[in-house]
């Protein structure tokens, strides 16, 4: 794992007024931290981290804002250490450079992740970014058990059209191994890519997610994957069964809601985990349940006539039931442009 030592003084002005107001050193006192945590990758205050002092139990949690606020610090040299499931994702430290606390001082500090330029540029080989500007990168862990799913493999394709013989949508795959501690990493992609992700373990696989890349050079997506033995065929599907393929069945449950753009249920919309034969159609409050699906990282999707058909990822374990809202939008079938010439005589 690679340490990022990112630590700015450049402070939000509320934060830096507090810094100063300060009261005199006593005798036995300690001190204080205070400052605000930013996600530069997402462009948005890191809510929920756990800012640790690293030579004691002394942490504080960010607020919604990104503050946070720690109290009783020993005075004397001190790093402070970032935790967060975002940073996790990444396979990545985030402390700040050693800093001194005087008894009485209260320290205003900002903390940041790197850009996503940055981050491309350390985590990703030279080699690999002269193939392609973008990246996916995440953690893949064990649904149940939470521990790294390391010898996993995660799969990534995308389409691009191929003009070397007749003008065609060529698929392209890239792969990557998980490691030991389930970070995974996919260098060298082309910018503003669409595609879909899949992890493969064994003889298991999780759903096939869907990933849109927009304007960004970095996707990061964790996925999980059941244990084996978790998943058992459907009745009727297994080897010696005329079906093509098995239906995997688990303990996980799924539930939910559809509703429109506006927030209105939809009722009779038919919802399915996609690979499977679990199917639930929505009542009238647009409420729905799916039970005996396997665990893991799977594909949610959601089909009403007179309204696109729209899909989620979404994360199942047997230990802790899962929720959804799928949101779908009216459709409007929009026809080819038709060219009509006419010809005088």
């Amino acid at each position: 794992m690679r340490a990022l030592t990112l630590f700015s003084l450049l402070l939000a002005p509320g934060v830096a007024a507090l810094a100063h107001a300060q009261q005199a050193p006593a005798a036995g006192a300690t001190a204080n931290a205070i400052g605000v945590a930013f996600d530069s990758i997402r462009m948005r205050p890191l809510a929920g981290a756990r800012v640790r002092v690293d030579t004691s139990e002394l942490f504080g949690t960010t607020d919604a804002s990104g503050r946070f606020h720690i109290e009783g610090i020993p005075p004397g040299s001190h790093v402070l250490r970032v935790q967060h499931p975002l940073i996790d994702t990444l396979g990545v430290a985030l402390r700040s450079d050693a800093e001194t606390f005087a008894a009485g001082q209260t320290k205003a500090l900002e903390l940041a992740t790197p850009s996503p330029e940055i981050l491309v540029s350390i985590l990703c080989s030279a080699a690999w970014r002269n193939r392609g500007p973008a990246a996916l990168m995440g953690r893949v862990y064990e649904a149940d058990s939470g521990r790294p799913a390391a010898g996993a493999k995660v799969s990534f394709v995308w389409y691009e059209l191929d003009i070397t013989s007749n003008v065609r949508r060529a698929p392209r795959v890239r792969e990557a191994v998980v490691g030991a501690d389930g970070t995974y990493r996919i260098c060298g992609l082309p910018a503003e890519l669409e595609g879909r992700a899949q992890v493969i373990k064994g003889g298991l696989t999780s759903g096939d997610i869907p990933l849109n890349f927009g304007q960004d050079i970095l996707m990061l997506r964790s996925m999980s994957i059941a244990l084996p033995g978790a998943v058992a065929a459907a009745p009727g599907t297994g080897p010696d069964s005329a079906a093509p393929r098995a239906a995997p069945l688990g303990s996980a449950r799924l539930s939910g809601r559809v509703v429109t753009k506006a927030g209105q249920p939809l009722a009779g919309a038919r919802v399915q985990i996609d690979g499977t034969s679990r199917v639930a159609t929505t009542r009238p409050t647009g409420e729905f349940v799916l039970d005996s699906l396997p665990s893991g990282t799977q594909t949610v999707s959601a089909r009403l006539l007179g309204y696109a058909p729209v899909e989620q990822a979404v994360d199942l374990s047997s230990s802790e039931a899962s929720s959804v809202t799928l949101s779908m939008d009216v459709f409007v079938p929009v026809l080819e442009t038709v060219r009509v010439s006419a010809q005088r005589e």
